[in-house]
């Protein structure tokens, strides 16, 4: 399989991916702020123009920007199916701050022209040789951090001809809290090969966490201002946030750290390795 991991098109933190099965079926992660849309729509298009699966794991606008865009204005893409686990609008009582972005993916779910599902622990999806298996969904019970631990995780596996495979967990913005709750409940399954860091690699699920997964490879959907931690070019590294302090844990745990800090990146994948390329 081949991975997209968009880079930012705005300054704001966003993820985004896209990934292309060997036989040219296209399965979308999130994918980003509406001013990342265009840079979706481009790939898409480049395999295409049809996504089989689109995936959102959670209610926060730099994750589903992209979607609301596309599905208010297709132009040539079409849909198989857009996934997400629901959360109601009053659910943003617990995250004021970002209260819109709920009512918004809620609003354009009830409107959108492509088909939708709800998703549920344990579902499993298959297309060609790659199974999506669903470890995680909404947690309206888990009202600290609100949005985040309401992530969707996602354990992507590609079974090779050859036998053997390679297998990647989707963490979205999942939380300390909800990332407890994944171990404790899905604790045998969540060991992979990669990992996408939680919460753009900082104040997200915690090292126990990454310790589990066990991964070799680290995908970091994080933008430059946030992987260096520096709000204040003048003062590189002096940010409010944890990315040094997660950047240091991955290293300990031996993952290379798969970025997008200057291009998309492509991750090739298959029963030869890993091959990191950029465009």
């Amino acid at each position: 399989m081949r991975i997209y991991q968009i880079k930012n098109q705005t300054p704001s933190q966003m993820m985004g991916y896209v990934i292309v099965t060997g036989n040219g079926k296209v399965i979308v992660i999130d994918g980003g702020t509406q001013g990342d849309a265009d840079a979706l729509r481009k790939i898409v298009n480049e395999h295409g123009g049809h996504i089989d699966l689109w995936f959102l794991t959670h209610p926060h606008i730099d994750h589903h920007g992209a979607f609301l865009i596309i599905s208010q204005n297709p132009e040539n893409i079409t849909v198989g199916c857009v996934m997400r686990s629901y959360l109601p609008d009053e659910f943003s009582d617990y995250d004021t701050n970002f209260c819109n972005d709920i009512k918004s993916i809620n609003a354009e779910f009830k409107v959108t022209p492509f088909k939708t599902a709800e998703l549920t622990v344990g579902d499993i999806y298959n297309i060609d040789n790659i199974k999506i298996e669903v470890l995680g969904i909404s947690n309206p019970e888990i009202t600290v951090n609100a949005f985040n631990n309401s992530s969707c995780v996602l354990k992507i596996t590609e079974q090779f001809a050859s036998g053997g495979n390679f297998t990647i967990m989707i963490l979205g913005d999942l939380g300390v809290e909800a990332g407890d709750k994944l171990l404790k409940l899905q604790g045998d399954k969540v060991r992979a090969d990669m990992v996408q860091m939680a919460h753009h690699g900082q104040n997200g699920a915690e090292r126990r966490v990454y310790e589990a997964i066990g991964a070799k490879y680290a995908l970091w959907p994080t933008p430059d201002w946030l992987w260096t931690n520096t709000i204040n070019p003048a003062e590189p590294g002096k940010g409010p946030w944890k990315t040094l302090e997660v950047r240091q844990w991955m290293e300990a745990l031996n993952t290379k750290a798969i970025t997008c800090l200057e291009e998309t990146t492509i991750i090739d994948i298959s029963d030869r390795g890993v091959e990191i390329s950029g465009r």
